[in-house]
């Protein structure tokens, strides 16, 4: 059986755009997000991005409750973890 493996990353949000419905509402927001550089060896993020120097992340989110979740400038710490199914 093959272990389970999760790499952290630490991601900036760049730009969160707003998609409108006909009506004048938000509909959906487009999220991107770019991989973020920390230099403290001791930070999460070092050893990520020695390995992934660049990397990027753009979401659309149609759920209108996760709309204040992701900030231009925020800082976000990713799981990725491989799952079966």
């Amino acid at each position: 059986m093959e272990s389970q493996r999760q790499v952290q990353a630490l991601f900036q949000c760049n730009d969160v755009l707003e998609r409108k419905a006909a009506d004048g509402s938000a509909s959906a927001q487009i999220v991107r997000l770019n991989a973020f550089y920390a230099p403290d060896p001791n930070n999460v993020n070092h050893a990520f991005w020695k390995a992934t120097p660049t990397g990027s992340i753009e979401m659309t989110i149609s759920n209108p409750s996760a709309f204040d979740a992701f900030v231009p400038g925020g800082k976000y710490l990713l799981t990725f973890e491989r799952v079966e199914g």
